[in-house]
């Protein structure tokens, strides 16, 4: 078939790989001018499935459950909000703790697939892109790590590698933590890591193009059309249908077989036309999180590979000669075009915490604000619509780096007709149906 696939950041990438694995011919559509230029572009770097396993267990309290999604991805609401970010707030506070408890459990099977998919990748195409492995959890107080004891249970249970450290033993492994900086234990999970995300992104790009996929930057897409004379109420998503992609400047729209939507910032813009009239509601809403990357100063006192603090949720991680500080809270609301100074700040203190005089802070300091599209649950869309050829893969969150490659392979699996290795159920767009 011929497929397009709307947008390039690390969701887009990867499910053009795949497509193009698959024998389709591929267009890649997007606004930049070259890949991960927005939310891919500096993030974390984490790639942690065992940090969302915690989160579903469906022994804990509904309370604690709900509280989850902001442990995910912790909210820091800035003014002014729209109305719709208003609403978006309210849809994910009465979200009941059986729906968290799903979400997050088919957010973990993910996880844990993309992980295995992103091995194959790398062993297949010996890519090198600036990773490390393991990453170390470090716990302030003695009641953090009381409240995680239900979380490490359940990796017991599913046989999840993971060591609870003293934290004489946590600088064993990290031997450049502040000294001065106090804390109460740590936790090493192995089988994680972290990695330059944009890097990936590029050199897979790279491969999917000798292999035949085309892209298309400087291409702002300005509608979706569906086949004309389409009845998108009955006709089943699988079924060969011509999608049209109209661009910004163009006269005529572009013909397409399929179409998947991995865009960022701009999915909703092209999909509430389409979809909103089917029945679906789609509360997303725009998200910033942010970044800082360093020149490395001093290597001995740099971390190693990634290092989380948990209170605040910010990841500390070296990337080759760099260290990058990110994660934390995310922003909701406020000036689209503008930083809020105070999470910023946040990020050179908990570097100043663990590592410091680790970075060259006085000079080409690298602060990144970057979008992410979110849904009430946290959880993204994956899967076929109910209109023939449109097919969805968006809508990541702050999980996008983490998710990515096992997203883009069961969602290919599905375009093909097959069985995808992890089911889309509770990812798919029919929860959103009114």
């Amino acid at each position: 078939m011929e497929i397009a696939v709307i947008g390039a950041g690390i969701a887009g990438v990867t499910t053009a790989w795949e497509l193009v694995q698959d024998g389709h011919q591929v267009t890649v559509f997007d606004r930049r001018l070259a890949v991960a230029e927005e939310g891919s572009f500096a993030n974390s770097g984490l790639i942690a499935p065992s940090s969302l396993i915690p989160w579903a267990d469906p022994a804990m309290p509904r309370r604690a459950r709900r509280q989850q999604l902001d442990t995910l991805a912790p909210l820091h609401r800035s003014r002014p909000m729209s109305l719709g970010e208003r609403a978006w707030r309210w849809k994910r506070a009465l979200l009941s703790s059986g729906t968290v408890a799903r979400r997050m459990s088919a957010l973990r099977e993910l996880a844990r697939y993309s992980h295995e998919r992103l091995h194959t990748l790398v062993a297949d195409l010996e890519l090198d892109f600036e990773r490390t492995l393991g990453v170390l959890m470090l716990v302030r107080s003695a009641r953090e790590q009381a409240a995680l004891q239900p979380g490490l249970q359940l990796l017991r249970d599913l046989g999840i590698p993971f060591q609870e450290l003293s934290p004489e033993q946590a600088r064993s492994v990290e031997p450049a933590l502040n000294q001065e900086t106090a804390f109460h234990a740590a936790i090493v999970l192995p089988n994680d890591e972290a990695g330059n995300c944009r890097q990936f992104a590029q050199m897979l790009k790279a491969q999917a193009q000798a292999r035949g996929a085309q892209f298309v930057f400087g291409a702002e897409v300005q509608q979706l059309l569906p086949a004309a004379g389409a009845n998108l109420t009955h006709l089943p998503a699988r079924l060969l249908a011509n999608m049209q992609v109209q661009l910004v400047g163009e006269a005529q729209a572009r013909r397409f077989d399929a179409v998947v939507m991995c865009a960022g910032a701009g999915a909703g813009r092209l999909l509430k036309p389409l979809l909103r009239p089917l029945g679906f509601k789609l509360p997303l809403v725009t998200t910033h999180s942010y970044a800082i990357s360093a020149q490395v100063r001093e290597p001995q006192h740099a971390p190693r590979s990634a290092v989380i603090d948990l209170r605040h949720n910010i990841t500390l991680t070296r990337m080759g000669q760099r260290i990058r500080v990110g994660g934390g809270t995310v922003e909701l609301g406020g000036p689209p075009d503008q930083q809020n100074p105070k999470l910023v700040q946040k990020l050179y203190t908990v570097l100043h915490d663990w590592f410091p005089g680790a970075a060259l802070l006085s000079g080409n300091v690298q602060t990144w604000r970057g979008a992410q599209v979110m849904l009430p649950d946290n959880a993204p869309l994956l899967g076929a619509t109910t209109i023939p050829g449109l097919w969805l893969n968006c809508a990541h969150g702050a999980l996008g780096w983490t998710v990515s490659c096992g997203a883009a392979r069961v969602l290919a699996d599905e375009i093909q007709g097959q069985t995808g290795a992890i089911a889309l159920k509770e990812l798919g767009i029919t929860r959103l149906k009114r």
